[in-house]
């Protein structure tokens, strides 16, 4: 996990702003290249053992233990004074101000769409923690403003649906979509948090070969090495995508908001792309022709699709052939 710090700015009077980001995976690896961009350091590079709880005890001792010491000490990394977040000076009635915020990030997820039954009970066990994190922050210190930011899954919660709209209903069919639901419930229930929870659709990109590979940077390696692409769908099969720097993008502009409110957010494009689309963008961005072998069964050939009125103010999703050749470019 990482450790993130913006400090204060005198002449744009900003905020003082730590991010815990739980999990650097495809959309996470995005989220702190957006951070970055927006003047956030990289403070801590921290283990957390996903599968080992024991491990975790310590491990959670040393995050809360960075953290509050990021948030007393006035020297940050360079050891210029920075202030730190609860530097205000101490006369009546200056107490430190309630924006000074810190955000807990999960974007964690090892077991991914097909992931069994088994395994979602130590990702919910070490999501749990880092919520138990989060409350405790917030209890030792009143006057901060502490969120927290869950990557959940729209593809996963409405599998199947179509034309999803603000009053669809999820209905998971998978364990990790039960599990995406299971973790978006306990942050309900979680009155000393503000919680923004994140429900991106089919999400692609490239964050190196050491990461998941999804359907689309799947097809551009094997299109390119003349290789047959194993196809879980069909050719019409109509799938809503997202590329993961807009997912990363929107999640680093809700980071640096001073937002205090909690919500839910679709991210999706609005413009579902049959498989055939798809098919056809790479091999125009290539200049190949792809060969597939479709596999084909009841639920992997089903419609989901999304309405473009559950898309959240701001969000501007990139076209998905111009998010294709992004991702080649990454590739490359």
């Amino acid at each position: 996990m990482l450790i993130l710090h913006k400090s204060q700015d005198a002449e744009e009077k900003s905020v003082d702003s730590i991010v815990a980001v739980f999990g650097v995976g495809l959309i996470g690896t995005y989220l702190v290249q957006n951070l970055l961009k927006r003047q956030y350091s990289i403070i801590h590079n921290l283990p957390f053992s996903w599968q080992n709880s024991p491990n975790r005890k310590r491990e959670t001792a040393d995050i809360l233990y960075c953290i509050r010491s990021l948030m007393n000490n006035p020297d940050i990394g360079d050891g210029q004074p920075r202030g730190g977040l609860y530097a205000l000076p101490a006369q009546a009635g200056l107490n430190p101000a309630p924006t000074n915020r810190i955000d807990f990030v999960w974007s964690a997820g090892k077991g991914g769409f097909g992931m069994r039954k088994e395994e979602t009970s130590p990702e919910l066990d070490s999501f749990s923690e880092v919520v138990e994190m989060a409350i405790a922050t917030r209890r030792q210190n009143p006057d901060c403003l502490v969120r927290f930011h869950m990557l959940s899954s729209a593809g996963g919660l409405f599998e199947g649906q179509r034309n999803v709209n603000a009053d669809s209903l999820p209905n998971p069919r998978r364990p990790y979509a039960f599990l995406k639901l299971t973790q978006e419930k306990i942050l309900d229930d979680c009155a000393d948090l503000t919680c923004l929870i994140y429900r991106p659709t089919s999400v692609y990109g490239f964050a190196g070969l050491n990461h998941r590979m999804g359907l689309i940077p799947t097809l551009l390696l094997n299109g390119s090495r003349n290789k047959v692409c194993t196809i879980f769908g069909a050719p019409e099969t109509l799938r809503d995508y997202v590329w993961a720097d807009d997912v990363g993008a929107f999640m680093a502009e809700m980071i640096a908001s001073k937002t205090i409110a909690s919500g839910r957010f679709v991210l999706a494009s609005g413009k579902p792309s049959a498989l055939f689309e798809i098919l056809n963008h790479i091999e125009k961005i290539l200049n190949k022709r792809l060969y597939c072998h479709y596999i084909k069964n009841g639920s992997n050939t089903e419609h989901n699709t999304f309405s473009a009125g559950t898309r959240p103010f701001g969000w501007k999703p990139l076209d998905i052939e111009t998010g294709i050749r992004k991702t080649y470019h990454a590739m490359l």
